[in-house]
């Protein structure tokens, strides 16, 4: 069995390759544009400076404080028979209004239970926990394009960039990052801050994680997809994603030619090549 996860998926991948639960129900793990350093913790002790930090958010019991009082207020986050009773739709509802991240969607995280994980999945991998399991693990260029579209009319210039990074990131890090990445040489302030945010929230994890997985003694392998799909329309919504957020799961699964119907692309000879060798590596 080879466990295989894409973006989300990913996540969740990379939590079962590093729990000791796992441990001999599969051989091998695939994740695409995933990390591997996003679990949280149950709690925090008084006055720790994580739980201000806008990168890390909530912990997880204080989310389901909020769902609980976001589906009714006569349940606490404790009170589980009161939880149980309410419908999967009325939590998915109460689960939705909690504040979105930067992709619009609720937070999703892995939990630091002690049990599943002990640990941020990648430190874990670095101590072995994979148990020599190989892992694949790669990104696509342009991972943010399927949620930023409207970023070029609001990151219009440096201030705007500098305001959306300190919320996102929080100063120490906005101080770190903030030299790194602006207009020129990025072509727009919103570009900019689209490639600021698939290095850090992707791709340099992938990188992180295949290098924790070797050295906990496991065959690691890393792809970046960069190939430039042609569309039928290149003015069309699709083409504005480029090479985008889960194009490479058409050629690692060889579902290439569904390319054409779910995306407006235009295949050639190229699209069998490129599936075969991913496959073949």
């Amino acid at each position: 069995i080879t466990l295989a996860g894409e973006s989300a998926g990913g996540w969740s991948v990379c939590t079962l390759l590093a729990s000791p639960l796992s441990d001999g129900l599969f051989r091998a793990a695939i994740v695409q544009s995933g990390q591997c350093y996003n679990a949280r913790p149950l709690t925090l002790p008084a006055g720790s400076p994580v739980s201000s930090d806008p990168y890390f958010g909530q912990t997880i019991y204080a989310r389901g404080a909020q769902v609980a009082a976001n589906v009714n207020v006569s349940c606490s986050e404790t009170d589980t028979p009161c939880l149980r009773g309410k419908s999967a739709a009325a939590l998915v509802q109460a689960y939705n209004a909690l504040p979105h991240g930067l992709t619009g969607d609720p937070p999703l995280n892995p939990a630091l239970d002690g049990y599943v994980l002990g640990e941020q999945p990648v430190v874990m991998l670095r101590d072995g926990a994979a148990d020599q399991r190989a892992l694949m693990t790669g990104t696509a260029a342009n991972e943010s394009t399927y949620y930023s579209q409207g970023w070029d009319a609001i990151i219009t210039s440096q201030p705007v960039f500098d305001l959306f990074l300190r919320q996102a990131a929080g100063n120490t890090r906005a101080d770190a990052l903030e030299p790194l990445y602006s207009a020129p040489p990025a072509p727009s302030w919103a570009e900019a801050f689209r490639q600021l945010v698939e290095d850090t929230n992707i791709v340099c994890s992938a990188l992180d994680t295949a290098d924790a997985a070797a050295a906990g003694g496991s065959p690691a392998f890393v792809y970046h997809l960069t190939y430039a799909p042609t569309y039928a329309d290149p003015n069309s919504a699709n083409a504005k994603q480029r090479t985008f957020h889960g194009l490479d799961l058409y050629y690692v699964f060889g579902t290439y030619t569904l390319l054409a119907f779910d995306h407006g692309i235009i295949l050639d000879p190229n699209d069998a090549l490129l599936s075969a060798s991913m496959q073949d590596a």
